[in-house]
């Protein structure tokens, strides 16, 4: 009623389209998941390396507060109630290790969800800065007469082991491309000599490698236990072969008990074959 007395018209609903809905229950994170740029492995991540978390949320909630790796991470998006945080790894700003996660969220009725420390599909990203190095580099070659020589026709083979898992290695032998076999920590890397592909000398070795968050190694150039492998295809000459026999009476006669001996000066060392 009015001042007057006057006694107006009940009204039981608001005039126009205004509402209130009252919203008591916290929002929550079904989805929850993160990977890396990485090139190698979305599961790693190194220095200049972009890590996005995938949020998805039960209702519309409000942008949410992000950290990844203890960073401050951008966040974006909103539609269908997904959202997008990115942290770019910076070596100086981060440890090694799996990268924490932790997410800050409301709906819009200023509920608070729990706090989210955990991705929902076990996704993890492992932050690796630290460059891998060959432990063990040897070489070998299947020459049946001398395992450090090699001619046309032998595979010289370049056994490898590293301070952790890799992505397969590029190896050259010789000046040629190598073929490249193994897994994780070991690998093995094999050459057929042609002959008309390579020069005779110590046969060289050239190593590149990366790990799993392609942190790169240090190229390698030699074996880690002085082992090596000569390629040598230049046939033997005999510069001197000569006989004689231990006959008492003459050196150039034998009989039934004499002993005749061939002495033989080789162009370099051999073995006999016959």
């Amino acid at each position: 009623q009015d001042l007057a007395s006057n006694a107006g018209v009940t009204q039981n609903g608001v005039i126009g389209s205004s509402v209130v809905t009252i919203d008591l229950t916290p929002p929550t994170l079904p989805a929850v998941t993160i990977v890396s740029s990485n090139a190698a492995a979305t599961a790693r991540a190194n220095a200049g390396d972009t890590i996005t978390l995938s949020i998805t949320a039960s209702e519309v909630i409000l942008p949410p507060v992000v950290a990844i790796a203890g960073r401050s991470a951008s966040v974006s998006g909103g539609s269908n109630n997904r959202w997008t945080a990115t942290y770019k790894v910076v070596t100086a700003e981060v440890s090694e290790g799996p990268a924490s996660v932790f997410v800050a969220f409301e709906d819009l009725a200023s509920n608070s969800g729990q706090n989210v420390s955990t991705t929902t599909d076990s996704s993890v990203v492992t932050i690796d800065l630290t460059a891998p190095t060959m432990t063990s580099v040897t070489i070998a070659s299947d020459n049946v007469a001398d395992s450090t020589k090699a001619n046309g026709g032998d595979t010289i083979t370049v056994s490898m082991v590293a301070s952790e898992a890799l992505v397969a290695p590029t190896v050259t032998i010789a000046g040629q491309a190598a073929t490249v076999s193994g897994s994780g920590t070991s690998w093995t890397a094999s050459y057929a000599v042609v002959a008309a592909s390579v020069s005779e000398g110590a046969c060289s070795v050239a190593i590149t490698f990366a790990d799993l968050a392609s942190n790169a190694g240090a190229a390698v150039a030699s074996t880690t236990d002085s082992s090596s492998v000569e390629i040598d295809k230049t046939p033997p000459s005999l510069t001197s072969v000569s006989i004689t026999s231990n006959n008492a009476m003459d050196a150039t006669r034998a009989n039934v008990g004499d002993t005749i001996t061939l002495t033989i000066l080789a162009s370099e060392a051999i073995v006999l074959t016959s």
